[in-house]
């Protein structure tokens, strides 16, 4: 898996995700909360740790891109808090869903009625803990059309450039 982790990352991927995700977004504090989510909501499709794998070399090296050292760990430790959290919504989310699904012969509106309430106020709790803690600011972006890395022509897109504005 982490081999198939570094062959998106070589392919541009990751760029274009980054691209993607920084075009709509414009605050620290909205981006922080995205990276948060984004292995919150995965980790119901895939297992936590899949979702951190692929969630954290991604924010490793957006914020490494946008100079903001000192918000890997904050934001790393709640993405794998969110992973944890978030997985436990499915069957697939994590292996002991996937056994309790299974020995137990649980419908899916059995086990959703159980997991679905307690995803929910865990998703309450973790931004009720994660809003004070995360990162307020982070530099802002500009998108043009210089040369500050090239992302592969598959993907269409010529360029970004990182502006270090404070927002």
């Amino acid at each position: 898996l982490m081999a198939v982790i570094a062959g998106l990352k070589r392919i541009g991927l990751f760029d274009w995700l980054t691209y993607q995700l920084l075009r709509r977004i414009r605050s620290g504090r909205i981006l922080s909360v995205t990276l948060v989510l984004l292995p919150f909501f995965s980790s119901m499709f895939v297992t936590n740790d899949v979702a951190l794998i692929i969630f954290i070399p991604f924010t490793l090296m957006l914020l490494e891109q946008l100079g903001c050292r000192s918000s890997i760990i904050p934001v790393t430790v709640f993405q794998t808090i969110a992973a944890n959290l978030g997985s436990m919504a499915t069957p697939v989310g994590n292996p002991q869903n996937l056994f309790l699904y299974a020995t137990y012969n649980l419908s899916a509106g059995e086990f959703f009625a159980v997991t679905l309430p307690l995803t929910l106020v865990s998703l309450v709790c973790l931004a009720a803990a994660a809003l004070p803690v995360l990162p307020k600011e982070l530099p802002a972006l500009q998108l043009e059309e210089t040369v500050t890395f090239s992302l592969r022509s598959v993907l269409g897109i010529k360029s970004i450039k990182y502006a270090g504005i404070k927002v």
